[in-house]
């Protein structure tokens, strides 16, 4: 058996693995935002996933990697669904209309939370995400989106391909669990994203 995006705990019943390093996405955001509130209080928000497992793991890497500058108000889950994502966004934005930073934890939700905070006229309000789709480099290239995280699905494919090939021949240098490379987008660099599937 291989596994993609989660390694099992007992890894003596698996050939390998390929997972996503959710931690990694969490701090980097969480590091992103510190750079950029700069010597500014900013209030920040999350709206995350569904709790549990990938989502907690990204949301406490996240808050730990936050500065004294960025002030976390608001965190609630939106259990990866687009319109409830929206909804989570109008509280939000009834509960702390000053919030200047929002880590949503992927791109789909992401989309609804901007249709909430555009229906609201918040146009300067920074979206933080996770995901490298199309759509999600699309959004931080027009500016709706301030940065996004990618770990495509082709990365994971691909890799996962090559790995479980390797680890079948025993190959020198392959890796039982193995990482899927990220990279932060932000606007300087949407033109260097990984496409996001075939």
């Amino acid at each position: 058996m291989f596994l993609t995006s989660v390694a099992a705990v007992d890894q003596s019943k698996i050939l390998g693995a390929v997972i996503t390093d959710v931690k990694k996405v969490g701090q980097e955001l969480g590091e992103w935002i510190v750079e950029d509130t700069g010597d500014s209080v900013a209030e920040v928000a999350v709206i995350g996933g569904a709790p549990g497992a990938a989502a907690d793991l990204m949301n406490d890497a996240f808050k730990t990697s936050l500065g004294s500058h960025a002030k976390l108000v608001f965190d609630q889950p939106a259990l990866w669904q687009r319109a409830k994502a929206q909804d989570v966004a109008e509280n939000l934005l009834q509960a702390y209309p000053k919030v200047k930073y929002v880590f949503v934890h992927n791109e789909d939700m992401a989309l609804g939370a901007l249709a909430a905070f555009k229906s609201a006229g918040r146009t300067g309000i920074k979206i933080v995400t996770n995901g490298g789709s199309e759509a999600g480099i699309k959004a931080v290239e027009s500016g709706e989106f301030a940065a996004t995280v990618s770990n495509t699905p082709r990365s994971v494919g691909e890799m996962a391909i090559d790995n479980v090939v390797g680890l079948l021949k025993k190959t020198e240098g392959v890796a039982k669990i193995a990482t899927v490379p990220d990279m932060l987008v932000t606007r300087d660099n949407t033109d260097q994203a990984p496409p996001y599937c075939l």
